[in-house]
């Protein structure tokens, strides 16, 4: 798989429009990009709705992929793996929560609150004579509930939403958080489209658009 590239963002009206973008401009030369912002103006979740993004709080998060061999029958599949892979991120980082689970298809609920959400949202080969429809490029949108207070959310999300934070679990920097899901998500991807899994870290290059709430290093992971 490409090389991960992170683009990092104070504020985007959306990081899956984001990375959209990215394919607009570069094409197939944007795999690879995971694009991170401490704020979103319009996120959204599944079935359009929004996504509540306040900046500073959690983890805004997409990846852009142009997988290999992916037929478009398996896209079901992804929201599931997305869920484990931040699942298996934050075990990494010793800050899963112990009672966390997946809500089928795209939810990580503990207590039956939600944490996290996970959209995939993905452009399509046309099929033809002898050959089926393909995924062309994939972009997995997450969103993780970080520092999140009781009273920071909407009053309509207070009964039905966490954070780590308001876990008691540890809140890993963004960087982190994100250098380690993005490894986590493309392991799965990788082996969905039958590659052999990658087992080091991957090399990561950093780009950084004033995002004070990000850190300005290379993490160790």
């Amino acid at each position: 798989m490409a090389e991960t590239r992170l683009h990092c963002l104070e504020t985007v009206d959306s990081t899956n429009s984001e990375a959209w973008r990215a394919v607009a401009r570069e094409g197939r030369a944007a795999d690879g990009l995971v694009v991170v912002a401490a704020g979103q103006t319009a996120g959204r979740g599944q079935q359009g709705h929004p996504w509540f993004s306040q900046v500073g709080a959690g983890l805004y998060m997409s990846t852009l992929d142009f997988p290999l061999d992916l037929p478009a029958t398996e896209v079901p599949r992804l929201a599931a793996l997305g869920a484990e892979a931040v699942l298996a991120a934050l075990a990494h980082l010793g800050c899963c929560p112990a009672s966390a689970v997946v809500k089928p298809p795209n939810d990580i609920l503990v207590d039956g609150r939600k944490l996290c959400g996970v959209l995939i949202e993905t452009r399509l080969t046309a099929p033809g004579p002898g050959h089926e429809a393909m995924v062309e490029a994939v972009v997995a949108g997450f969103g993780i509930n970080l520092h999140h207070g009781p009273d920071d959310f909407p009053a309509d999300l207070r009964s039905t939403a966490t954070s780590l934070a308001q876990l008691g679990c540890p809140v890993p920097t963004l960087q982190i958080l994100a250098v380690a899901l993005a490894r986590e998500w493309r392991h799965r991807l990788s082996a969905l489209t039958e590659e052999q899994p990658l087992h080091a870290s991957p090399d990561v290059l950093f780009h950084h658009s004033h995002a004070p709430h990000l850190a300005a290093t290379k993490p160790t992971t």
